[in-house]
Parts: C-alpha cells; sequence; structure tokens
C-alpha cells in the first residue's frame, strides 16, 4: 500500500486521533491445565516410555516436580505416511509428549524449568481448552457466597454444578431434613421448599391418604395437634439446628440472596422430630425416615444420633433403615461430635447409612478430621466448621460439627441422584465412598496428639466432582511377593492386586497406572499400566500391576504408590498404598541403641507389634541421627533441643514415608529446613517453634502440607505461597493469620562482648525492610505506603546498657560483668509481619590495675564460669566486696534442682571461685550463685553446658 502524498496534514492528524481513540480489548489472562506441561525432545533423544528419559537433568528435575506420567501427544502418528510436506512436523510431533506433575507450582514454572534441560526442544504449559458455545459463569450470585467459596471449593463442589445442578432434575430430587423443625419460610428457603402436590392446604382433610392432615410441607410429629403439621411452626430457638441443616443442602442458590445450597436447588422435605417442650431432642427421628421414604425423598439426612447398646443396633431401628433404604431413599447421618469411634453410634454406625464426619477447624477448612469429630471405618468427611448457613427469622449465622457436614454431603448425593435418577441407594453410597479423597493417618490435634491410622478414616473427604462422574472406581488393593513368604525382600518381584468397582452407570474401558509416590532408586516398574474391561454397574474386576525391588535394596524402606484410573478422561487417584521392603526388627533395635548412646534421650515411644511408629528425641545432636531412617513404621516425631548449639536435623527423615507428624522444637540451632521434608509425601502436620528458620523457604511449595503452626515463620509474600496457604490451616502466634513476610532480615548479628565499665562502640543492629507496599490499618482498610516496623530486643540488657528502637543501637557503660546471655531481635511490620534474629551479649570483667587491687572490689560482679563448654569441671569466677557464705545450685532446663554445692565460706577479694564438679550426663544446665552478705542476699545467674 502506498499513501498519497497529497493528502492534507490535518487528514492525517484526524485519522492519527482516530485511531488512538478505537477501543483495545484486554487479553485475558491464559488457562492454562495445572498439572500438564508439553515437552517436545530433540529428535537423538531416544526416549520411549517409563519415568526416566535418560536425560539426567531432566530426569532430576522432573522428580523434583512430582513428574508422575510421561505420554505421547500423538502416538497414532506412527502409522502416517510423511509426505515431503508433512514429515518434518510429523516427526516433530512425534516426540512430543505430556508430562504430568503432581507438586504444586504453577506450569509456566514448571515448563520453564524444564526447558533448560539438555535434550529438550521446548517445554511449555497446556492451554486449557473449553467449548467455544458455552459460557461458564464463575459463581453463584449469592451475596454471601465468598464467604462459603473455601468449603466448597476444597470440596470441589463448584466443579460439580458444572457437571450437573439439583435444578436440573425432572422431578427435582428431594432432600428430607429430619431435624428439630426449620423456618421453611425463610427467605432463602422458600423457593426450594417440597410441596405435596397430592394435598390441599388448609382443608383439614389428608387428601393423599398418607395419614397426616395437611402435610404441604412435611410434617410435624410431636407438637400433639393432629390438624397442625406445619415443621415450622415452633419457637424460633427450637427451629435453629434444622434450619441452619437446611440452608447447608437447600438454600436457593443463584437468587442474589443469602448463601448457595451445595445442592443448588434441589427440594427440601422438612421434617420436625421434635416433641414440643423437649427442647432440640428428636424424639421422633425414625417415624421421621420413615414417614420421608414414604413420602418421595430421594435422600434423608439426620444430623442427630446416640449411642446404642454394644449388644447390637435395636430392631426397630433397624427395621426403619432397612425399610427406607428398599422404598429407595439413601440415608446420611452425623457421626457424632465426642472424638471417638462411632461404632455404637446410630443411625450413623448401621451398613445402610453414609455416615458424616466433620473435616477442618472451627476458622479454616481442611481435609483432615476436626478433634470433635467421631470417625469409623465408614464415615465419609465433609467440611462443617464455621459454615455459613440460614436461620430463622431471616438471619444467617455460622455453625459447626457433623450435624453440618451431613446436609452437605446429602447435597452432594442429591447431585449424583439427579445425575442418575435410577441409582439405587445402596450403590449411591458405595459410589461417594470409592469417589472420595485419601485422608491418610490423621493427627489428633489434642493434648495427647494421638495417631489414628488411615483404616479406621474409611476413604476419606468428599469430592463432590468425582462422586457427580459417572465410572468405575479403585476400592481395595492387596500385594503378593514373588517368593511367597509374604515378605518383600531384595530381588523379588511384587505384585499390586487392584480391585476395581463400578457402582454408576455402565462403563467403557478404563486405564489403570501404578504410580510410585517419588523416583525409589531400588524399584523398577515392570508391569504399570493396566486395560480395565468395560464393567457394568456393580460390576468388578481385579487387574494385576507389577514392579521389581533391586538386588542390593536398603534395609527397612517403605514406598508409598497411588493408582491413577481415568475412564473417559476423567482420572480418579486412589492413594495410600505402601509396602514395606527388607524388613529388619534387628537392624532398627540396633538404631534405637545408638540413638541412647549418642547421649539423646529417647521419650514417649509409641510402638505397634515389634514396630515404633512414635518417639520424642530430647537432647543436644553432637552428630547428625542417621539411624533414624530404620524407623520405616514412624508416624510421629518431635525434636526437643534445649540449647543454642548447632543441631542439624538428619537428612534421613526423608525415608520416613509414613510419617504424619514432625515436631522441631527448643531449639535455636536449628537454623536450615530440613531438605527431606519436601518428599515426605504423607506429612500432614509440623510444628517449628523456637528456632532460626525465618522465612519458609520454597520447597514447601512442593509438600502436601494441611496444618503447619509455628511462632518464628512467616511466609514468603509472592502469589505462589499465597495460593499454597489456601490448602494449609496455619497457626502463626495463636491466631489463624496467614504470616505473609514483609519484615524479613537481611542478615545476621555477631555474639557481642563488652568490658565491664568501658563506653562501648555502639552497635547497629540490622534493619528489616518491609517487601509490601501496603498495610493493614483497620478492618478491610489498607494504606498503600511500606508498613513501619517495629524493633524490640528481650531480656533487659545489662545495667548501663540501654536499646534505641528508632536507631536499632545498643549503647551505653555497661556496669557489672555477666556470663553470655541470648537476646532475641524482633521485627513486626503492621501487617503483623515477624521476623527475629538471636545473638548473645557477655560482658567481661575489668582487669583492674595494681593500684587498684590494693583495694577491695566495689561491688558483687560475676564473671561467669570458666571454662565453658566443660567435660568434668569448671570455675565459676567473682569479685566479692565483703566477705560472705557463698552457694551454688544446678538445674537442667525443666528447672529441676540436680546438683547442690554445700555453702562455702569465702573472704573478700578480687577474682574468687568456686570449683564444680558433676557427673552429669551431656546438655545445658542452668546455675544459680548465692551470697549471704551484710547488704543481704545476693543472686547472680548462668547457663553452662556440659560435654563428653
Amino acid at each position: 500500500m502506498t499513501m498519497n502524498k497529497n493528502l492534507p496534514s490535518f487528514a492525517l492528524c484526524v485519522l492519527f486521533a482516530f485511531l488512538l481513540t478505537l477501543p483495545v480489548s484486554a487479553q485475558a489472562p491464559p488457562d492454562y491445565d495445572p498439572g500438564v506441561v508439553v515437552v517436545q525432545f530433540e529428535p537423538e533423544v531416544a526416549y520411549k516410555t517409563g519415568l526416566r528419559t535418560g536425560l539426567q537433568e531432566f530426569d532430576q528435575k522432573a522428580s523434583r516436580y512430582g513428574v508422575h506420567a510421561i505420554e505421547r501427544m500423538f502416538p497414532f502418528l506412527d502409522y502416517a505416511e510423511p509426505t515431503p510436506e508433512t514429515a518434518e512436523n510429523i516427526a516433530k510431533l512425534r516426540r512430543t509428549y505430556s508430562v504430568r506433575y503432581s507438586v504444586p507450582a504453577q506450569p509456566e514454572r514448571v515448563a520453564e524449568e524444564l526447558e533448560l534441560a539438555a535434550g529438550v526442544t521446548y517445554a511449555e504449559p497446556a492451554l486449557l481448552n473449553r467449548d467455544a458455545g458455552y459460557s461458564r459463569r464463575d459463581a453463584p450470585n449469592d451475596i454471601r457466597y465468598s464467604l462459603q467459596e473455601k468449603a466448597l471449593e476444597l470440596a470441589r463442589v463448584p466443579a460439580a454444578w458444572e457437571i450437573v445442578k439439583g435444578e436440573d432434575g425432572t422431578p427435582s430430587v428431594v432432600i428430607a431434613v429430619v431435624d428439630s423443625g426449620a423456618d421453611w419460610e425463610h427467605e432463602d428457603l422458600l423457593g426450594n421448599v417440597w410441596v405435596n402436590e397430592d394435598e390441599v392446604p388448609g382443608n383439614g382433610l389428608d387428601d393423599d391418604e398418607n395419614g397426616f392432615i395437611d402435610d404441604v410441607h412435611g410434617v410435624f410429629f410431636g407438637n400433639g395437634d393432629d390438624l397442625n403439621n406445619d415443621p415450622g411452626d415452633a419457637p424460633s430457638t427450637t427451629l435453629e439446628h434444622g434450619t441452619a441443616v437446611a440452608g447447608i443442602a437447600g438454600a436457593v442458590t443463584d437468587n442474589f440472596l443469602g448463601i448457595s445450597g451445595v445442592a443448588w436447588n434441589a427440594k427440601i422435605m422438612h421434617v420436625n422430630a421434635n416433641a414440643e417442650g423437649s427442647g432440640r431432642r428428636i424424639n421422633y427421628g425414625y417415624q421421621g425416615i420413615v414417614y420421608a421414604a414414604m413420602n418421595g425423598a430421594d435422600i434423608i439426612n439426620a444430623s442427630w444420633g446416640a449411642y446404642g447398646p454394644l449388644s447390637g443396633t435395636p430392631a426397630h431401628i433397624s427395621e426403619a433403615i432397612e425399610l427406607a433404604t428398599d422404598m429407595g431413599a439413601l440415608i446420611v447421618a452425623a457421626a457424632g461430635n465426642d472424638g471417638k469411634d462411632m461404632s455404637t453410634h446410630l443411625p450413623s454406625s448401621h451398613p445402610l447409612v453414609l455416615a458424616a464426619g466433620w473435616s477442618g477447624g472451627f476458622l479454616t477448612p481442611g481435609i483432615t478430621r476436626q478433634y470433635r469429630s467421631n470417625y469409623g471405618p465408614t464415615v465419609l468427611f465433609a467440611p462443617g466448621g464455621d459454615l455459613w448457613s440460614t436461620f430463622p427469622e431471616g438471619q444467617y449465622d455460622k455453625i459447626s460439627g457433623t450435624s453440618i457436614a451431613a446436609p452437605f454431603i446429602s447435597a452432594v448425593a442429591a447431585l449424583m441422584k439427579t445425575r442418575e435418577p435410577d441409582l439405587d441407594p445402596r450403590a449411591l453410597r458405595n459410589h461417594l465412598l470409592v469417589s472420595s479423597r485419601y485422608m491418610g493417618d490423621y493427627v489428633d490435634h489434642n493434648e495427647e496428639t494421638r495417631i489414628i491410622m488411615a483404616e479406621d478414616l474409611a476413604r476419606g473427604f468428599i469430592d463432590a466432582e468425582a462422586s457427580v462422574t459417572p465410572g468405575p472406581r479403585v476400592s481395595g488393593w492387596r500385594w503378593t511377593d514373588s517368593g511367597g513368604d509374604d515378605e518383600i525382600s531384595s530381588g523379588e518381584e511384587v505384585t499390586i492386586t487392584a480391585t476395581v468397582v463400578n457402582y454408576s452407570e455402565d462403563s467403557d474401558e478404563s486405564v489403570a497406572v501404578l504410580v510410585p509416590e517419588r523416583d525409589y532408586s531400588f524399584l523398577s516398574i515392570i508391569e504399570g499400566e493396566r486395560v480395565v474391561r468395560p464393567l457394568g454397574r456393580n460390576d468388578s474386576v481385579e487387574v494385576s500391576l507389577r514392579f521389581k525391588v533391586a538386588e542390593d535394596a536398603p534395609v527397612n524402606r517403605s514406598p508409598r504408590f497411588h493408582i491413577r484410573l481415568t475412564h473417559e478422561g476423567f482420572h480418579h487417584k486412589y492413594e495410600g498404598i505402601s509396602v514395606f521392603v527388607n524388613l529388619d526388627v534387628d537392624a532398627q533395635n540396633r538404631a534405637y541403641q545408638a540413638i541412647l548412646d549418642s547421649g539423646i534421650e529417647i521419650s514417649r515411644i509409641r510402638t505397634f507389634g515389634p514396630w515404633i511408629t512414635g518417639m520424642y528425641l530430647l537432647g543436644d545432636l553432637a552428630r547428625p541421627l542417621t539411624e533414624i531412617g530404620m524407623f520405616p513404621h514412624l508416624r510421629k516425631v518431635a525434636f526437643y533441643s534445649p540449647s543454642r548449639l548447632p543441631t542439624p536435623v538428619p537428612i534421613e527423615i526423608e525415608l520416613l514415608e509414613n510419617l504424619v507428624f514432625l515436631e522441631i522444637r527448643y531449639g535455636s540451632g536449628f537454623d536450615i529446613f530440613p531438605p527431606g521434608l519436601k518428599k515426605m509425601t504423607v506429612l500432614q502436620h509440623l510444628e517449628l517453634w523456637d528456632n532460626n528458620f525465618g522465612s519458609l523457604p520454597r520447597s514447601f511449595l512442593e509438600t502436601d502440607l494441611r496444618y503447619l503452626r509455628s511462632p518464628d515463620i512467616c511466609l514468603p509474600d509472592d502469589s505462589e505461597f499465597r495460593e499454597w496457604s489456601k490448602k494449609v490451616k496455619i497457626i502463626f502466634r495463636g491466631n489463624w493469620l496467614h504470616p505473609f513476610c514483609s519484615a524479613q532480615f537481611g542478615e545476621r548479628v555477631r555474639d557481642q562482648s563488652f568490658k565491664a565499665g568501658g563506653v562501648i562502640s555502639p552497635v547497629t543492629l540490622p534493619g528489616a525492610p518491609g517487601k509490601l507496599n501496603y498495610w493493614r490499618t483497620g478492618p478491610g482498610s489498607y494504606q498503600t505506603a511500606s508498613p513501619p516496623i517495629v524493633y524490640t530486643l528481650h531480656p533487659a540488657l545489662p545495667e548501663g546498657l540501654t536499646f534505641n528502637a528508632a536507631t536499632r543501637t545498643i549503647s551505653g557503660t555497661p556496669a557489672f560483668a555477666s556470663a553470655p546471655v541470648t537476646y532475641t531481635y524482633t521485627a513486626t511490620d503492621a501487617n503483623l509481619a515477624i521476623d527475629t534474629l538471636t545473638f548473645s551479649i557477655e560482658v567481661l570483667a575489668r582487669i583492674p590495675t595494681s593500684t587498684q587491687r590494693t583495694a577491695l572490689p566495689e561491688s558483687f560482679a560475676f564473671h561467669g564460669n570458666y571454662p565453658n563448654p566443660f567435660a568434668e569441671a569448671t570455675h565459676l569466677s567473682f569479685d566479692l566486696p565483703w566477705a560472705a557464705r557463698v552457694g551454688v545450685e544446678v538445674l537442667d532446663v525443666t528447672g529441676r534442682r540436680v546438683h547442690v554445692q554445700s555453702p562455702a565460706d569465702l573472704s573478700s577479694g578480687w577474682n574468687q571461685s568456686i570449683a564444680l564438679r558433676l557427673a552429669l550426663p551431656a546438655g545445658v544446665y542452668l546455675y544459680r550463685l548465692t551470697a549471704d552478705t551484710p547488704e543481704g542476699l545476693q543472686v547472680r545467674s548462668g547457663r553452662f553446658v556440659k560435654v563428653r
């Protein structure tokens, strides 16, 4: 195109101005498939199949990101005949693979890392493609949806809504809430209330001949009035529980009001099983269950229960439950809130009932059992802590308990029933159980912090998306070894036999893949993928997958696996497969003795048969405890180091494949995070106390941690850590805030020593410049500036020294000699982010001149102990201005007195001393020097370290 040179200049100006005013459409950010990147290898790479490509750098990075599948994207191109025009691209696409990884990292970051490896042509994120003809809305428009979003996302409810909604049913699925009544006329319940179409309201007749007059929206059993069956005709205090239960399952969704019901507009039948004047007791619960089933309820919610006799379920209860089930209703019941096995709790423990457990805490939803929730092998867990729901008289509030987890599960069951209306209650119950997410062993956060084994928690946590997706599931597994002795040893082949079941509609073929949780050098997969034949409803089949143990495999190892079952593009992961390789009890016992010989005290031992499952290690680790890797059954470990000596956490801790709980406490010497933590795939609970870790390292992005408690760390403030923090319950200094770092020290402080009586050169401590450009000034309000930082120093400085927080400077003239004291220097910003440094200050005694030595000391000055540390003996040195009786007592770090030195009468003078010879174990001790003087009792204290 050529420009007309005769175009007037003003025309060019107008044209340019017009172009500047054209609207510019903002480019939406790419929507990438999480956990997948596309990789193309160079032509000379000979990789065919498996998890190792032979490219050392690529394989190392793949292991770090938890790569569990490398699959060709276009295998059918092997059958294409290249032409001169197509040969180049066919060759390229034949070398192109989908690489699937499990670490929660952004696809862009993973691709960037993998592309740097030798032998890789390119690596890039995979776009998540959607049907262009379908407009997906991110969330319902209910005004309180944001208050529910975290719990709903955790259970994958929004993903389930993309597949099916309760309002899609024709007729609608009905959830019966058998409870203490409900305010069914609430603004956010009325639109979903069930209507008995065969009953004429208000005519005083039993039109449908079901035994109840005017039961239009349900029934009221215990009001003593056969003519009044309004389930909401009761005091609001009585209706609170049932109204809240109804709201979780069936609040009207997408109506610009209140909250979103999980069932997205399924119908709610209200059954008031309360006896008038009995508070909130459920007097007519089983009658209510039968009524609901008889009148067409598909799901019956029972957020109540009682403990039955040990002799078994009472006959009438069994009969009522069996009748309701045979009528086509699935009963979902709360497991109870007593923190124990629910084996006698009814109706939840009945084998036809789906029991609901409460997961997460009061303030933060999670996929771990809340300690107050009952548990058992048939319990399915769901969010139940501080969930928003409807309350009588148009109110909304938060409520917690298994009573709230039950309607959550009832609603998911209703969604699946909408998807498959002919699914019978037994199949529906089983499908929800086998579609759940694995919870693993559970850490009970009571004062004993006990471990509840995975077999007591069924499969785990409700997965709404999987629950509404038909298809086969893995329901169980077993293993056999080629040696036939039920022990897995070096050189043997091991067969994992998985049972695949289908409780939903008839399925086509699926594919089962055995996936190691990490790269085990002593294992190789022999047969890791099997095609599963088509399965009809309630059909099952067994598939076998195999691996081999290396000839030189180490002892006491516990590799973990999962099975990925793929059906019509949907992947379901069956986790929790763990075996033991080369078990050696004697090796465990030798390791136990070696730890004791190192001077470490082992307390609160927990065992399972001959195996140690829990231990507390107390002491100063003079060397890494490499023996810790010899305990494959360990579920819980705690390190307690009372000193501030450098104390490395052994890297062998990464070998503890079954470790669920780890605590590192009381040791400022712990200043390096154990690198193996990122490999501990089942670790749920981590506590870090009084350490120098500072900011959480990036390796934690690769863990599946669920609970983190520490008063001493903060999280780097970036998008990846913010996303990671949504999945982890974080307790920081007793609150639930996520402590993102903005106050972070970039350097440490050296230990300081000064001479008594002399002016010191001012010591300026480092600053911790804020990294955020905003700070919270009040509820919901922020200021766009770097947050102000307050600096503190504890404990009090030696007499004569001062700390100026504004200048961060220590200055002054120390008056007396003192032993080294450890100080904590803290930076706290307006966002409550905290970082700390520790260092010691020692004041040395002033060496008097010969002239000064002619006089007595002016004060009782204590110079500490020498040597320190010591093996057998040490001396306490001090100046006495008067004759005095001086005594010494020694205490351990718990405050227990372990040595008392008989008092000695000493004359006044410079550099007096008392010798201590101590027959005590190695460790850190406190000592207290007392002098009975004419001016009263004088006390000086310090600490020393005794070594072997």
